[in-house]
């Protein structure tokens, strides 16, 4: 914290660029009350300023692949390299990520939002299904698929007469490349995940805080999972996320054909199978039925990840094809 000239700033995000660096920070009096500017600044190397620019609001800092400078939060604002307004698109919430064809992705507290090179809207996926969820992190993946990391908060249903008690875990989410749900796991050691990364053999390595430690605030936790979010030595406990009244799946290991009871279902469900790679090689609608048949002679042997979700629930099982 910096207190200047009866200001408080503090800092949220920086960029190292040519010249200099830029600084976004909040800006309060001192020993006053909470922020009342948010201030895109640029220095030199030595820290003394160039120019600097009093915005409404921002969360997240993102340079393009040129000069200019993106703002995001609860709008996302373009600036030239002088801190000159370009453009702004409303509405679009979350940590600002560049894809590789130049578009950009929002993490939002339970959504993805993916947006054109200038802020217009492709598509927003939720991902809320009744308890409190939060992501941190997203990477995109080689193939354009997607995969976040982040909290649930599991049981906080607000009812007084439950206690409205919540227990946290880490979380982890693979979608495709229009954000539909692929597969999540839910890592009932961690109260968290902040950070995700991918390993050289196509797995991935999860950082966050533990539940376990003897002063009662969580450890640091650091996890390798294959590309279906699951650890190979089941070195932590690891949930494929149901809810009640979920789909079942039989037989198990198969050769020629799987079956799913959707009965419990209410409405049309998406029905999503990935193979051990993290590629989707089924997908399809379905309504609620007693017996849902799909054929699988013809996949390669293995591990394959199969999701039934509707508005409501969602069932993710490991399916053996020999």
């Amino acid at each position: 914290t910096i207190i200047d000239s009866g200001y408080t700033e503090r800092p949220i995000d920086i960029l190292s660029v040519e010249g200099g660096y830029v600084l976004l920070y909040d800006q309060s009096i001192s020993f006053g009350p909470g922020p009342l500017n948010t201030v895109l600044r640029k220095v030199d190397f030595e820290g003394n300023s160039i120019w600097n620019q009093t915005l409404e609001s921002g969360s997240f800092l993102e340079q393009d692949n040129g000069f200019s400078f993106f703002v995001s939060g609860t709008k996302l604002t373009k600036y030239d390299s002088l801190g000159n307004e370009l453009w702004f698109q409303p509405n679009i919430v979350g940590k600002m990520t560049t894809l590789s064809d130049g578009s950009f992705l929002f993490t939002g507290q339970e959504s993805l939002t993916k947006t054109d090179s200038l802020g217009n809207i492709n598509w927003s996926q939720s991902y809320a299904l009744g308890d409190n969820r939060f992501l941190s992190e997203t990477l995109e993946l080689e193939d354009g698929s997607f995969i976040s990391v982040g909290q649930i908060l599991d049981g906080d249903d607000g009812n007084p007469e439950t206690g409205g008690d919540s227990e946290p875990f880490g979380w982890l989410i693979k979608t495709d490349t229009s954000g539909q749900l692929s597969w999540e796991r839910r890592y009932t050691d961690t109260k968290k995940l902040n950070h995700i990364s991918c390993s050289y053999d196509g797995g991935f390595l999860l950082s966050g805080q533990s539940k376990f430690s003897g002063l009662g605030m969580g450890n640091a936790w650091l996890l390798y999972v294959d590309s279906l979010g699951y650890n190979p030595n089941h070195m932590v406990n690891i949930e494929a996320l149901s809810y009640p009244a979920i789909a079942k799946l039989w037989p198990n290991p198969a050769t020629e054909t799987i079956n799913l009871d959707l009965s419990e279902f209410e409405k049309s469900v998406s029905i999503s199978v990935v193979n051990n790679l993290g590629q989707v090689i089924y997908s399809n609608q379905a309504s609620p039925q007693n017996q849902f048949t799909l054929p699988i002679w013809n996949w390669s042997d293995g591990i394959y990840s199969v999701t039934v979700r509707d508005e409501k629930k969602v069932a993710t099982q490991r399916l053996v094809k020999q």
